[in-house]
């Protein structure tokens, strides 16, 4: 009934195929003629310098896509000098960056107004079980959605299963409550999954109807 999660470092990364995935990304951003989205999540290699996230938000955005940016520390500090369009660190992760405590709602619409002036251009804060604090835009207020109280199997893959919703829910069009709603369920879900990852849409759409949504501001 307990879960163990082991997280090992990845391999050192040659400069050739560094070059080799650039070129390859660009060319898949240049087939692409309608918007899209790249989400890009994770740590990075032990050799990767930090610059790796900001090269590839400009890279997307040089070809008119969108990017929803999941990482955090240097890396994601040095992205968001050049405007990634989504970011979502969680609570230690925000902490880490504008060098405050994050306790409550409050802290994390601090964080979060700061993250946007750092040059995000939506910006959502990960609370755990206090749910999610986010401003979709910088002329907009900020919003709070409560987690949804589920049997946890797992919460691996849940904070992945978020930024997805908030990508899904981009390019679908949705409004702000919509849209929290949707992330709220899609990371409640992947808790009941047998595996991370494995989020059943049923649970998604019956647990949207449970979530609250609230203008901080």
């Amino acid at each position: 009934g307990v879960v163990t999660e082991l997280l090992e470092p990845g391999s050192p990364i040659a400069q050739k195929d560094w070059d080799g995935f650039v070129e390859v990304f660009e060319s898949m951003l240049t087939q692409e003629k309608m918007p899209g989205r790249v989400v890009a999540s994770g740590s990075l290699p032990p050799n990767a310098v930090a610059d790796v996230y900001a090269k590839l938000t400009e890279l997307t955005h040089r070809h008119g896509h969108k990017i929803f940016l999941d990482t955090s520390g240097e890396p994601l500090r040095v992205a968001l000098g050049s405007g990634p369009d989504f970011v979502k660190p969680n609570r230690e992760e925000a902490e880490a960056l504008v060098g405050e405590n994050i306790v409550d709602r409050a802290g994390a619409r601090t964080a979060v107004k700061r993250l946007m002036q750092l040059g995000a251009k939506s910006a959502v804060v990960s609370l755990g079980h206090q749910g999610l604090v986010w401003q979709p835009a910088s002329e907009q207020s900020v919003y709070h959605v409560e987690a949804l109280d589920v049997g946890v199997k797992s919460s691996v893959g849940s904070g992945d299963a978020t930024v997805a919703a908030f990508a899904y829910a981009d390019a679908a069009g949705f409004g702000v409550e919509q849209t929290l709603r949707l992330a709220a369920a899609a990371g409640a879900a992947n808790c009941l999954g047998d595996a991370p990852g494995q989020a059943r849409e049923s649970d998604m759409r019956r647990l949207e109807t449970h979530a609250r949504v609230e203008r901080l501001d």
